[in-house]
């Protein structure tokens, strides 16, 4: 965005506004970014330059700004100083982390929403379906299939069978949120004492099923295998 689009100056903070000082400043700082629709790349005043604007001290903009990096919102760009960051849901992976591991069975509801979401989405997975999404699918299978007998888990091929289902749909925050949601499984196996995948012979061959429904665009044969294979990794959860 050209610089002089962008408004002049923040709102100056008032001494009995409600909140405190850095509650203030952040507020005005992302208030900042949407009035003048920042885009990622763009670049924020100084930290001198906020100061002055809002007739406050550095430290509580550099406490902000150090606020916002750690949201994603902003980032730290060498010889650039701060500038709005590309959406993305890393913060929002490490807090879900984090409050899973003090109540391991909101994976259970984590699990609901992943179930309600890709089934939700299903039919037009199938109907944007390509021959080339196809091959990738295949591939996928083909290489659980291969580890199936060796009796090793396929916590990554599950997940990229899954990802690559919703590939096509016209939807960035569904293949976000998808991810988002296997990114906190992947990161919270290794701390549940949970073996994720007890059977990877059924696993490849539900998975092989799944595909075959999706290969022909049978809606309902395809909804009820997912459902099928979302209940086995339900009892999983319901064991924790």
């Amino acid at each position: 965005m050209n610089d002089d689009t962008r408004s002049s100056a923040l709102p100056k903070i008032h001494k009995d506004a409600p909140g405190t000082l850095y509650e203030e400043v952040f507020a005005n700082i992302k208030q900042y970014i949407v009035d003048n629709r920042l885009r990622a790349g763009d670049k924020l005043p100084t930290e001198t330059e906020l100061s002055a604007s809002m007739g406050v001290g550095r430290s509580a903009v550099r406490e902000a700004l150090k606020s916002l990096q750690m949201l994603g919102i902003l980032d730290s760009k060498q010889k650039e100083g701060m500038v709005v960051r590309e959406f993305n849901f890393d913060p929002i992976v490490e807090n879900l982390e984090y409050g899973l591991l003090q109540n391991e069975h909101k994976l259970i509801e984590l699990m609901d929403l992943r179930i309600a979401l890709e089934l939700s989405f299903l039919e037009t997975a199938i109907d944007h379906s390509t021959y080339a999404q196809l091959q990738r699918l295949r591939d996928i299978v083909a290489r659980m299939e291969s580890v199936a007998p060796l009796g090793y888990p396929m916590i990554d091929e599950d997940m990229a069978f899954h990802v690559e289902l919703y590939a096509n749909v016209d939807n960035e925050l569904l293949r976000q949120l998808i991810a988002v949601f296997w990114k906190v499984f992947l990161k919270m196996k290794n701390h549940s004492g949970v073996n994720w995948d007890p059977a990877p012979d059924q696993t490849a061959a539900m998975h092989r099923r799944i595909l075959e429904a999706f290969a022909v665009k049978d809606a309902d044969a395809c909804r009820q295998l997912l459902i099928d294979h979302y209940s086995l990794k339900q009892r999983l959860l319901d064991s924790l």
